[in-house]
């Protein structure tokens, strides 16, 4: 089968052509369109031959489209308005985006921003379909990267590499029990005391895994008895029926510690922090109602650190790729 050149037409063309329909004459197009009367006349002349067809009864009197011309003017107007409408639904999308957006949150920072998050966007992004979801870091990471989310909100990790990683904040970790197990004298427990606790791990590696722990308290590490690990709200049901402590972050334990079921201290002299990234996909472009949900989290973020709903904790103060 024989592959047909085909038409070069552009827009140009086609608003002189439609111009000259309108105008019923060349010459009158011609002042229209600020063009002289014979660049005109010739670039209808090459739209003919280009389509191969008459476009234009020229007579006397003016000029008539032909049936074909007909066509290609009823085409053109459609084309050209459209065209015209590109800039204002450009704008449009990136004042008022519109979508699906695939969030993926971190099981920890559920309460803190999921549930705002939903209930903001709503409100703000009327438009904008928000699917968010639950899990542990490192599954929401590989689905990010397999195209399966399109932002993961997650615990930063220096296995994370080939999708785009925003550090967002700074969280301290805490050593958390039921309020028997700790000595009310202090603000911090010693290693050689922690160590005497036994331990409630969460199975995943997202919070502070065992490893982590391990090594932070060096040469006391190989004395942590491990008795559970469990995720969720198992994890903080076993930590307040007093049967082990963990390391988290106070904001997975808010409410158990402002209901006096876990109670919370510092290491003494080893400080723990994790690090929060807002990642997005290296592969894919991201699309203005994504980028709205992301500027939403970070809002709601400061927001909660400012009114003191989110608690020892703070902005990465230089924000960027962490990859």
């Amino acid at each position: 089968m024989l592959n047909m050149p085909r038409p070069r037409i552009d827009l140009l063309q086609l608003h002189y052509f439609v111009a000259v329909v309108d105008a019923g004459s060349i010459t009158k197009a011609s002042r229209i369109c600020n063009i002289a009367q014979p660049a005109l006349s010739k670039r209808i002349s090459s739209l003919e031959v280009e389509l191969g067809v008459q476009l234009l009864h020229r007579g006397a009197f003016g000029v008539q489209a032909t049936e074909e011309g007909m066509v290609l003017y009823q085409a053109s107007q459609r084309v050209l308005r459209e065209m015209s409408a590109i800039p204002q639904a450009v704008r449009s999308s990136a004042e008022n985006p519109a979508g699906d957006v695939r969030l993926g949150c971190q099981d920890s920072l559920t309460r803190l921003i999921s549930r705002p998050l939903a209930k903001e966007t709503m409100q703000l992004f009327p438009n904008i379909r928000l699917a968010a979801s639950a899990g542990q870091s490192m599954e929401l990471y590989r689905a990010l990267s397999e195209g399966m989310l399109d932002l993961a909100l997650i615990v930063y990790d220096e296995s994370i590499h080939n999708v785009a990683v925003q550090l967002v904040l700074e969280e301290e970790l805490f050593v958390v029990a039921a309020p028997s197990v700790f000595s009310e004298r202090d603000d911090e427990i010693p290693l050689d005391e922690l160590v005497r606790i036994p331990f409630v791990f969460p199975s995943s590696t997202t919070f502070a895994s065992g490893q982590m722990v391990v090594n932070l308290l060096g040469e006391y590490g190989d004395q942590i008895d491990i008795v559970a690990m469990v995720d969720g709200e198992a994890l903080k049901a076993l930590i307040a029926d007093g049967l082990g402590c963990c390391v988290l972050p106070w904001s997975f334990v808010q409410p158990e510690i402002e209901s006096g079921q876990i109670d919370f201290r510092r290491i003494k002299g080893v400080p723990l922090l994790r690090r929060i990234a807002l990642c997005s996909s290296n592969d894919r472009p991201q699309s203005a109602a994504a980028s709205a949900v992301a500027r939403l989290i970070e809002k709601l973020i400061g927001t909660a650190l400012n009114d003191g709903s989110w608690q020892h904790a703070k902005l990465v103060e230089t924000s960027g790729s962490a990859a």
